[in-house]
């Protein structure tokens, strides 16, 4: 956890061109957690489903274990200081910490194998669910 947040915190400052906001980040797990895992203010908390107390992790599990720290590190600069007009647009704000969680994944995660990334293969399969969405008469056109 501590490493895959250093690599991160590495990448987004120098993608971003501004240093990580605060002082510090916690990582709080929390059973029975109604979300998966949540951005606070130099705080992340996660559901204890969401993180696996197995010694050896798969190469997807340790993908997605890798891309939520990624992305609620990202919400550290975008959704904690720049934030939407309204609620309504909370859609932009998750899709794009999510994109660039799979960015940071693939640049740098402890497990990435050159020849073999898992990131990108993981994206896609949430990349055709969310076209699968878009599909649905309950989504709203932008």
């Amino acid at each position: 956890m501590f490493g895959i947040t250093k690599t991160t915190l590495d990448f987004y400052q120098k993608s971003f061109g501004a240093r990580y906001p605060f002082t510090k980040v916690d990582h709080v797990m929390s059973p029975d957690y109604k979300y998966g895992a949540m951005e606070n203010v130099g705080c992340i908390t996660y559901s204890d489903e969401i993180m696996c107390s197995e010694k050896h992790m798969s190469v997807p599990k340790l993908t997605f274990f890798c891309v939520v720290i990624q992305h609620e590190l990202c919400h550290m600069w975008f959704g904690n200081l720049v934030t939407m007009k309204w609620w309504n647009d909370l859609w932009l704000n998750e899709a794009f910490a999510t994109s660039l969680s799979y960015k940071a994944c693939s640049m740098g995660g402890p497990h990435v194998d050159p020849y073999r990334d898992e990131s990108w293969l993981h994206m896609s399969g949430y990349k055709r669910w969310g076209l699968a969405e878009d599909l649905m008469p309950s989504n709203h056109k932008i």
